[in-house]
């Protein structure tokens, strides 16, 4: 501590410091990212047998884009299918398996 100025309060520490926050508003958008919530989509019948037809159909290497739910909100994924998991009843794109009772929408592309 120099002897010409007297102790800082944290307070003013803090301030001094504020225009260095790289990431302004950052945590109020985590915020409401975690807030975020959807309710899951209930498929009517003809739309269930509808994705489980499309579903059946996928081949290792297709391209799709897939609308699923994770983590109580739903997202979109676009991608080459890379590996169908019939027993765990999931598919794989870009290293991210989504199980099928999440996937609300699935469009083959050139479809």
């Amino acid at each position: 501590m120099s002897k010409y100025r007297g102790n800082m309060s944290s307070l003013d520490r803090a301030k001094q410091f504020a225009p260095f926050a790289a990431l302004k508003g950052h945590e109020m958008e985590l915020a409401k990212k975690r807030e975020a919530r959807e309710d899951r989509i209930i498929l009517a019948e003809d739309e269930a047998e509808y994705l489980n037809e499309i579903i059946t159909n996928l081949e290792v290497g297709d391209e799709v884009e897939v609308m699923y739910y994770k983590k109580n909100v739903y997202d979109t994924l676009s991608g080459c299918v890379e590996k169908i998991f019939q027993y765990e009843k999931a598919l794989q794109i870009k290293n991210q398996k989504i199980k099928f009772v999440n996937i609300y929408r699935i469009k083959k592309r050139g479809l």
